[in-house]
Formats: structure tokens, sequence, C-alpha cells
């Protein structure tokens, strides 16, 4: 019995990480996708300043600097996704800031 559990459980994680894995595959297509148009290219531009890629979180008030640095922090692991994916089109998207 013990070992018919465990080869279930097993197989849950065998198809969790194909998931997983899947989508990963899946997102890094939609973002090469993504950056390989205009309108993508300005899109993550957008995306990039608007969470503070190019300027300071800092705040008077803590609570919204701690806010302006999680949103910096997300948007520079796009940006490295971004680089790791198409890293010209990248320095593309930085020159045009």
């Amino acid at each position: 019995m013990m070992n018919e559990n465990r080869t279930e459980n097993q197989e849950e994680y065998e198809k969790r990480v194909q998931r997983q894995a899947f989508a990963q595959k899946q997102y890094e297509e939609d973002l090469k996708f993504l950056l390989g148009t205009g309108q993508g290219k300005r899109f993550f531009s957008h995306i990039l300043k608007d969470n503070f890629m190019w300027s300071t979180t800092f705040n008077k008030h803590s609570s919204v600097m701690a806010k302006n640095e999680g949103r910096r922090e997300w948007a520079i692991d796009l940006l490295n996704d971004l680089k790791r994916l198409n890293p010209a089109t990248v320095a593309e998207i930085i020159n045009s800031k």
C-alpha cells in the first residue's frame, strides 16, 4: 500500500513538473512574440517606466516607498527575462526610454 501511494505521489509530481515546464515555455514564447512587435516593445517600455525601472522609488512615507520597491523588483525580474530572451531588442527599449 505504501508503495502505491509513493507511486501516485511520484506521478503527481511528474505531472506538476511537466505543467510547470510547459507554462514556462509558453511564457517565454509569448514574451519573444511580444518583443517582436512594435506594440510589444512600447508596452514593455511603458511597464518598465511605470514600475520605477528608470527612476527612484524614494518617498517620505515608508509604506509607499516599500510598495514602490516591490514594483521595481518585479520590473527588474521582467527586464532580466526580456534580456535573456532577446538582448538586442531590450537594448532598443532601454535606448528609447
